[in-house]
């Protein structure tokens, strides 16, 4: 079963039961191949939205293959985001699922990362003028469906242009870091 793939492959019958995993797998939930083979495919990953129950009810429905963002439990570890392709083959009188396993952290972080980076401004931390303007409607809205209040606080740095002028940008860069950091240290929400 793959034993030299970096992928790891997981089989198991319809109900989810673990009929063998390869060195890959095992070692991507932190457990023997041995300990693993004969336990529910549920002990290892369930659902990002929950909504349609355990994921050995999800293979049952299964047409034929299909591909879940899921979330992998490691023993005595943190849990990961996982990406599995669930394949259902037909095999004499009986049905054999194979799940192709893919650790997504790296992935995971690099999105948030790239999110980050396209609403934040790298700078000062603060979110940036899209961004922003997005919050304020979103607020605006929120507030105005629930009676309540927004309120926008507007900062100038008087006598910015000369810091940057006279000091340098890099002054003028540390000097927006420090305003940012205390302004948010001292917002009630951000």
């Amino acid at each position: 079963l793959g034993e030299n793939s970096t992928v790891g492959i997981i089989a198991m019958d319809v109900n989810g039961e673990i009929e063998t995993i390869n060195k890959s797998a095992a070692a991507m939930f932190g457990g023997e191949q041995d300990e693993i083979v004969g336990s529910n495919i549920d002990g290892l990953i369930s659902r990002h939205d929950f909504s349609e129950g355990k994921i050995s009810d999800y293979l049952i429905h299964l047409p034929r293959t299909g591909t879940q963002e899921v979330v992998g439990h490691r023993e005595g570890r943190d849990d990961f985001p996982a990406e599995i392709t669930f394949s259902k083959v037909d095999v004499e009188d009986d049905i054999v699922m194979t799940g192709f396993v893919n650790d997504i952290t790296l992935r995971k972080q690099q999105e948030d990362a790239l999110q980050y980076r396209a609403t934040h401004d790298l700078l000062t931390g603060l979110l940036n003028r899209d961004a922003f303007s997005q919050e304020v409607d979103k607020r605006i809205l929120e507030a105005g469906d629930g009676g309540g209040r927004v309120a926008i606080f507007l900062l100038d740095l008087d006598r910015f242009k000369e810091v940057n002028d006279t000091l340098g940008h890099r002054t003028g860069d540390r000097l927006l870091q420090l305003a940012a950091s205390r302004f948010t240290e001292e917002s009630p929400e951000q």
